[in-house]
């Protein structure tokens, strides 16, 4: 799901545009963030699993990337870097 909203989200960006993924603790926090994003009308794209046992659970979230980080560093602020240190949690 993480490299379906990366794609997703990036059409149409430049040369040079990267992407970092980010872990959530839980989906929770991924629909708080959701909501968040809605309310401040930033672009982004929701990955929900149709499939069971999830059915609509929400996965990942995808933002298009932008030029200045500041508009979204604020709400992504609690979410870590996802990697080996997050799997060990």
């Amino acid at each position: 799901m993480i490299i379906h909203a990366a794609g997703e989200s990036a059409q149409g960006v430049v040369p040079g545009t990267f992407a970092v993924a980010l872990a959530a603790k839980n989906e929770r926090a991924l629909l708080k963030l959701e909501q968040k994003l809605r309310y401040a009308q930033i672009h982004h794209i929701a990955f929900r699993e149709p499939d069971a046992p999830w059915c609509d659970a929400l996965m990942s979230i995808g933002i298009k990337p932008v030029e200045d980080r500041r508009v979204v560093r604020r709400f992504l602020r609690g979410f870590p870097l996802l990697g080996a240190d997050h799997a060990k949690k």
